[in-house]
């Protein structure tokens, strides 16, 4: 019996020794600025849990506390002794959603590792801290070493471009991915204008008809009843029309007779296209109210214009004078010795200091949709359908250097000369001017590739620097900009419209070729607002530049003069 009770003591002092040794050799977490005496702390810890407070102890760092973070923990703090294990895994969850993937495996495979078994309270609050959550000064260490960002990741995005490329770089990259094309200079005087809306090709004028924006705007023009002198008639109704570029489909013209014109003469250059226009309006008996005459306008007899009152005209290039629509607007005028009211009413060329494109910017990129995106021959020219500008622009505002009204005397419009101020209003690289055209399709309506996306009938271009600048917000852009629409070059074409039976008698015709120059110069404040920061020589866009062909594409073109 004696030997019974000495045992039974003897295992309860080794369990209360036992108990004391935990006791002094357990870490109580260490108390906040904030925590009050009161603050209950669970009695038990297992024997997993001990193992890696300990571990963590030791490797802990010293902690920098901080009052929004304290909240932040509290609250974790409250939600591990809740809910247990379960709660502490969808927190983390929930903290390494939003990510991205790379970081979130990397971070799930290392707290996988540290914590291979459910923690209690003490080990929840480490894993948060070791999995990146915002769990308050931890976190605020390990953004001091490098381990993670100080700026959330959501709001960064990561270029395709390497910090140290230059913009040639940048430019092979595109090339190589694919996402342009590059292209040659036009040497065949078959096509005159290579602008995206303006082959002389069967293909580019179908692909305008299918530009739902540029059809409709034009048939809600016809049918405007706003014009003062048209006692609230349709614009075109009773009256002569002269389309110039009507197309193989005369599309234009149809509408025109739809809406009540009282003739249409409609011209076009190209011979295929003439020949189908003319059999299409003959097909649909609309040959009595449409003339189909082949040739250039300048070329052609005024007495065939029939007086025009209405002028409509779809010559308007990626730059608004590209396609010579100043010069055939201003032969109209000297020959019938009248301006003719026109649709559009007038057009106008914008351009804003903007950044390069990243390849996910292009929504047509070369390697799926032939064409669409371009670089020109001596890499001058950017220019891609529906380019996504909502990121690059350096400046808040588009500006215009050059405005064409086509309802008042062209021959003051041939040449026109601007000094432009830009100020950056965000830090970037800047890569050049970006282009856009804004047309006044009648008064007060606008469409065209200044509004993101819009239409497909016109590249957006940018206007390449020699180099990048890094441009810092209050930076001044100067742009001296000058477009030059007297610049002019002869082209083979039948003196009279070609009539059935008849030969034709060739002559030429000196068809507008605009060229454009932009002078950039740089200021900033803290340099000098005298001297510029930096400037650059000028750039000049001349005609080739705006009009190439693509290289190894050998695009066999139906107009042979």
């Amino acid at each position: 019996m004696a030997g019974a009770i000495l045992s039974t003591e003897r295992r309860g002092r080794e369990i209360e020794h036992k108990q004391d040794r935990a006791a002094s050799s357990r870490v109580v977490p260490r108390c906040r600025s904030r925590c009050t005496k009161g603050t209950p702390i669970p009695a038990r810890l297992s024997t997993t849990s001990r193992g890696s407070i300990g571990t963590n102890t030791r490797k802990r760092e010293i902690e920098v506390p901080d009052p929004h973070c304290d909240k932040e923990n509290s609250c974790c703090n409250v939600a591990g002794a809740n809910n247990g294990p379960a709660a502490s895994a969808s927190n983390d969850r929930s903290a390494n959603a939003g990510r991205p993937p790379k970081l979130q495996r990397r971070l799930t495979s290392n707290a996988s590792a540290l914590h291979g078994a459910p923690t209690t309270h003490a080990s929840h609050d480490r894993k948060g801290d070791d999995s990146g959550g915002d769990s308050g000064a931890p976190r605020l260490h390990r953004e001091l070493k490098g381990l993670i960002h100080a700026m959330p990741l959501k709001s960064r995005r990561v270029s395709a471009y390497f910090p140290d490329w230059n913009l040639e770089q940048k430019l092979d990259y595109l090339l190589k991915m694919g996402v342009v094309a590059t292209t040659k200079v036009n040497e065949s005087e078959e096509v005159h204008t290579l602008s995206i809306c303006s082959q002389f090709a069967e293909e580019n004028h179908l692909a305008m008809l299918q530009d739902s924006d540029r059809v409709s705007h034009y048939r809600k023009a016809m049918h405007w009843v706003g014009d003062p002198s048209s006692g609230g008639k349709k614009l075109v109704e009773g009256r002569r029309v002269l389309e110039i570029g009507t197309g193989p489909i005369c599309l234009l013209s149809i509408n025109a007779v739809n809406a009540g014109a009282k003739h249409v003469v409609a011209l076009e250059a190209s011979r295929p296209s003439h020949w189908r226009a003319k059999k299409f309006v003959e097909a649909i008996g609309m040959s009595h109210k449409i003339d189909i005459v082949h040739g250039y306008s300048k070329r052609i007899p005024v007495e065939l214009f029939k007086k025009p009152e209405v002028v409509i005209h779809e010559i308007i290039g990626d730059f608004a004078s590209q396609e010579g629509v100043a010069d055939a607007l201003l032969d109209v005028q000297e020959r019938t010795g009248s301006i003719p009211l026109s649709i559009p009413f007038g057009a106008e060329t914008l351009i804003c200091p903007a950044s390069l494109p990243e390849p996910e910017h292009f929504l047509y990129p070369a390697h799926s949709y032939e064409g669409r995106s371009i670089l020109s021959p001596r890499r001058i020219l950017l220019q891609s359908v529906r380019l996504n500008t909502s990121h690059l622009l350096l400046s808040e505002e588009f500006q215009a250097f050059e405005t064409l009204k086509f309802q008042s005397p062209m021959k003051n419009q041939m040449e026109q000369k601007k000094t432009l101020k830009f100020v950056i209003s965000k830090p970037g690289s800047m890569a050049g001017l970006l282009t856009v055209i804004k047309i006044e399709i009648y008064p007060g309506t606008f469409f065209g590739t200044f509004r993101n996306g819009e239409t497909d009938s016109w590249y957006t271009s940018l206007v390449l620097l020699p180099e990048e600048v890094k441009v810092e917000p209050g930076d001044v852009v100067s742009v001296e900009s000058c477009s030059d629409m007297r610049n002019y070059c002869k082209v083979s074409s039948p003196k009279s419209p070609l009539k059935a039976g008849s030969k034709t008698d060739m002559g030429s015709v000196l068809v507008s070729k605009p060229t454009y120059s932009f002078t950039v110069s740089i200021y900033r404040p803290s340099f000098s607002f005298r001297r510029a920061y930096r400037s650059f020589p000028p750039i000049v866009v001349p005609f080739e530049e705006q009009a190439p062909v693509l290289c190894g594409a050998t695009r066999k073109y139906a107009d042979k003069r």
